[in-house]
């Protein structure tokens, strides 16, 4: 303050900053925990807009374009598109979790049938040894949205992707196929998935980071 560098009130706003800290973390103690699923009602209808956007796009090209391959290609390049508007310039948490189920778990499906295409099995049985790439593609795509975005939710995602792509693994090299998973290997992973958790809630206590958050979306 003295030298000019900042004002007697900026240099009483950082004075108070401990205290007010302090204060906060103290009522945070005392209370339940704060989730932001969404900042404000107008991203429910974003949210239903990006819905209703999607719907459209599928309805249109089943309908009119065909464009066959290149379709999904295209979704999950807008989708994406309005990632980076939605989530990394505005932050919008709900409408960013729509997005990231969009993209996904999108490029699981979209692998699995494209694998699948010409066979007469349907459906999901179990967890097959040919959900071992598409559970592998969707890891990749839910860590590069983590990395790109910081969108806690998207953790979830990473770690159900990696969980059945290990299942997936496991059912390969021991020829099991699509029978059921054991209670074990169901077991390790669960267990595996709440330590990392336990790491992310732990290293936030006072819930001053989006540490907090992913601890909470791994745990779920």
């Amino acid at each position: 303050m003295k030298g000019g560098i900042i004002t007697e009130g900026q240099g009483a706003a950082l004075q108070e900053l401990p205290a007010k800290r302090h204060a906060a973390r103290h009522s945070h103690a005392l209370s339940d925990e704060r989730f932001v699923f969404m900042k404000n009602f107008n991203e429910f209808f974003i949210t239903l807009g990006i819905v209703l956007l999607s719907i459209g796009l599928f309805v249109a090209d089943s309908t009119f374009f065909g464009l066959g391959a290149a379709f999904p290609v295209i979704f999950i390049a807008l989708m994406w598109a309005l990632a980076e508007f939605l989530t990394r310039k505005h932050k919008l948490t709900l409408p960013s979790i729509v997005l990231a189920l969009l993209i996904v778990p999108g490029i699981a499906w979209y692998l699995h049938a494209a694998m699948n295409a010409g066979s007469d099995e349907t459906g999901w049985r179990g967890i097959p040894q040919d959900l071992l790439i598409p559970a592998l593609a969707a890891s990749l795509a839910a860590l590069l949205f983590y990395l790109r975005f910081r969108l806690p939710f998207t953790l979830l995602l990473l770690a159900g992707s990696l969980v059945v792509a290990f299942i997936a693994a496991y059912a390969r090299f021991s020829g099991s196929s699509a029978e059921p998973v054991g209670f074990g290997l169901v077991l390790f992973t669960g267990l595996a998935t709440l330590a990392v958790a336990q790491w992310y809630d732990m290293s936030d206590r006072e819930r001053l980071t989006r540490r907090a958050d992913c601890g909470f979306w791994l745990t779920l």
